[in-house]
């Protein structure tokens, strides 16, 4: 038996609203879910049909102007799947073959004694039961298909054996195949040799629920043009656990990926240039803190070049000043101007005070760098020691 905890509201159509009222007492007593309405007519039946709402209906056979099979034909005009129980003391084969082919969800004849009540509970039971697992069932492949069909990335269906089931709209786009280009066909349709193995044994683990859930690999379109894509995965199993279904979601990251691969070559040069300057030259990223530098640091800065990540522009340590001593507000640092306005600063005087009361003037040249959207992503600077060409103090 379903396991909610509703309210079962039923409506039990009979002209004799004596036997009527005995039943709603015995099926309430059974089961305390049970809320009984009775209507001693068809006509009433259908009218109440249309203003409330009911869980399973039972109805009589033999009654006066519209028999229940007759009433059963009306109901399902409006209610195609709603449970209805024909609960009739006239029975015949011939009655319960033209009830079956009207839709009637169960047949039940009644008898002598309380017993045919307990049955007649069971019935109702089962027949909401199915009902309402036959409704959420449908309401869920409704949602499925929803967001099947409009998601924005490609969704892809497959059966057990890997094959194609459908494919959404966006997948059609991002694979230059159509549906019915795709059906029937295994995933090595679109998966080039080269990877093969590899989603092959996403496969194994997916099936096997031992992983799978997420990859990356390059796949064909029906051009023979080559993308990336990112996938994720999910298998769908029943109670016993066997595969009812295997949806992937996937998008093309091609774009992201080539970018990722300049983005690593443009680092690559700019540590290598780094290198190779014969003055001290450091890289802050878009927050201040020291992404990288080259071995003149340790010179100039007293910085290691293996732990300069734990430093940022305005570290209190340094107490940055400018030539006539003053400490610099955070806004004027040259960082600052560099990030904050997007343009470079040029012989730019900064002086650095030690803890120990040692000062090292520096003059500095900082230039921003943007990504390819054009916003800020780190700063270069170059910083020269010049206590060597500072004047002579005059008053000395």
């Amino acid at each position: 038996m379903n396991s909610y905890r509703r309210t079962i509201r039923i409506l039990h159509v009979d002209d004799d609203p004596e036997f009527a009222e005995i039943t709603g007492t015995f099926l309430e007593r059974d089961d305390d879910r049970f809320d009984i309405e009775i209507a001693t007519s068809p006509t009433e039946g259908l009218s109440r049909l249309e203003t409330e709402s009911f869980d399973c209906i039972v109805s009589d056979y033999d009654m006066p102007t519209r028999n229940g099979i007759e009433f059963l034909e009306s109901v399902r005009d409006a209610h195609p799947d709603l449970p209805f129980i024909l609960y009739t003391g006239k029975g015949s084969e011939e009655i319960a073959s033209d009830a079956i082919s009207a839709g009637v969800t169960d047949y039940l004849q009644k008898g002598a004694g309380t017993s045919q009540y307990t049955v007649l509970a069971n019935r109702i039971r089962n027949a909401v039961d199915r009902y309402y697992t036959q409704t959420e069932l449908a309401e869920r492949e409704e949602r499925l298909n929803l967001f099947f069909e409009q998601s924005p990335i490609g969704v892809i269906e497959w059966d057990d054996e890997f094959d194609f089931v459908r494919a959404n709209g966006a997948a059609e786009r991002i694979l230059g195949y159509t549906q019915g280009e795709l059906l029937g066909h295994s995933w090595q349709k679109i998966v080039p040799e080269s990877d093969r193995d590899a989603v092959s044994a996403v496969a194994e683990d997916l099936l096997g629920d031992s992983g799978g859930y997420h990859n990356v690999n390059e796949n064909v379109r029906k051009d023979g043009e080559r993308i990336v894509c990112e996938w994720h995965n999910r298998v769908v199993t029943d109670e016993d656990g066997s595969v009812v279904a295997i949806f992937s979601q996937f998008q093309d990251i091609t774009e992201q990926r080539q970018q990722e691969r300049e983005n690593s070559r443009r680092c690559h040069r700019l540590e290598q240039i780094l290198k190779t300057v014969p003055g001290c030259v450091v890289q802050l990223d878009a927050d201040g803190q020291f992404a990288s530098a080259n071995e003149h640091v340790e010179k100039v800065l007293g910085l290691d070049t293996d732990s300069v990540s734990n430093r940022t522009y305005n570290d209190p340590r340094w107490n940055l000043r400018d030539p006539d001593g003053n400490q610099i507000p955070d806004e004027r640092l040259p960082f600052r101007r560099v990030r904050d306005t997007g343009e470079p600063v040029y012989g730019e005087r900064v002086g650095i005070e030690w803890p120990d009361s040692t000062r090292k003037p520096l003059l500095t040249n900082g230039t921003p760098v943007f990504d390819e959207q054009g916003a800020f992503e780190s700063a270069v600077f170059s910083l020269v020691d010049i206590t060597d060409q500072q004047e002579p103090d005059d008053t000395q």
